[in-house]
């Protein structure tokens, strides 16, 4: 018997083939679609846009992760992600939502994340990852110039709780996603 997840990861995997073979004359719907199938964010299509100028919080963005990042991650990776993977040391991209933007001020406190003293919900690093995973030390971080931090929408997610600020690519729209 197949399990649930198995089913959704299974019929992206139709949908995806079945766009391809529609649209395999000009492409300029599959080109900037994304297929998110990890627990990270919501599972499903994500439309790629331009990243706009200036960022916004709550936007979900694409990116690739640091290399300090991947390390600590690499068996997952492995598992978890077959084909390309378009970023520098092997990853894919990666799907968050940005919880501050350059110009704010990031609290890491034992109770978890505060952007410009607002603290920020379910942010606080898993006690059962703590050790783990390196994590970013507690204290204060100014996002820098077109940087962002972000939060995974899965509390257990892999964000900037591990590894600071990141530099932003694509804003993804969700089109069609399920949990």
């Amino acid at each position: 018997m197949f399990a649930p997840i198995s089913l959704l990861r299974f019929a992206l995997v139709v949908i995806a083939a079945l766009l391809l073979i529609v649209d395999l004359g000009e492409r300029p719907f599959l080109a900037n679609v994304d297929i998110n199938w990890t627990d990270s964010m919501p599972m499903g299509y994500y439309l790629r846009r331009p990243l706009p100028d200036p960022m916004t919080r709550g936007s979900i963005v694409r990116f690739c992760p640091p290399l300090s990042a991947i390390a600590p991650i690499r068996e997952d990776l492995e598992r978890l992600v077959k084909g390309s993977q378009p970023c520098a040391g092997g990853s894919p991209y990666f799907l968050k939502r940005i919880i501050a933007i350059p110009g704010d001020t990031v609290t890491i406190a034992r109770s978890g994340i505060l952007v410009n003293g607002q603290a920020i919900p379910n942010s606080t690093v898993p006690r059962k990852l703590l050790k783990q995973f390196p994590h970013m030390a507690l204290g204060e971080y100014r996002v820098t110039a077109h940087h962002a931090w972000v939060l995974s929408d899965a509390y257990l997610g892999y964000d900037s709780r591990y590894y600071g600020e990141i530099v932003p690519l694509m804003i993804d729209v969700p089109v069609w996603t399920w949990h």
